[in-house]
């Protein structure tokens, strides 16, 4: 499981620098999408957010279970799942859907920014992406920058 693991981020070939709050990974991404958690989680890496989003890691540290929220927005969705997952949509949710029926659990579910903001900043245990320009000020959440 590891060396699939690594061989996969190997083939993306991504660079990561990690700075006190924000992760910027190199490419681009219109109105800078970012992957948003609850702002009491540690910061992630760039490879924890493609094991959390393909459901290869699905507990925190803390044990608790990961819920993983997907944009309802098409344009956004399909930019963040190509760009990040290097994955069409529908081959994402094929992937899940096998990974549903051999492992049991729940499809990760779609929702408006706005709610998966609400989500975020209100349970530790959602993690979803948005546009960097819907966050504001006064939330409870940290994001990664993919731009």
């Amino acid at each position: 499981m590891k060396s699939r693991i690594i061989i996969l981020l190997i083939m993306i070939g991504i660079v990561v620098t990690i700075t006190n709050v924000v992760i910027e990974v190199s490419f681009a991404l219109t109105d800078d999408a970012v992957v948003i958690v609850n702002d009491s989680k540690p910061n992630l890496s760039f490879s924890e957010v493609l094991l959390i989003f393909t459901g290869f890691k699905k507990k925190w540290n803390n044990g608790d279970k990961i819920k993983v929220l997907i944009n309802n927005d098409g344009n956004l969705k399909k930019t963040f799942i190509s760009n990040v997952l290097k994955m069409s949509v529908n081959k994402f949710y094929n992937f899940w859907l096998k990974k549903q029926s051999r492992e049991g659990g729940a499809l990760p579910r779609e929702y408006s920014s706005a709610k998966i903001k609400a989500l975020v900043s209100r349970n530790p245990k959602y993690i979803g992406f948005i546009l960097r320009s819907e966050i504001g000020p006064d939330s409870k959440i940290k994001y990664c920058v993919f731009h």
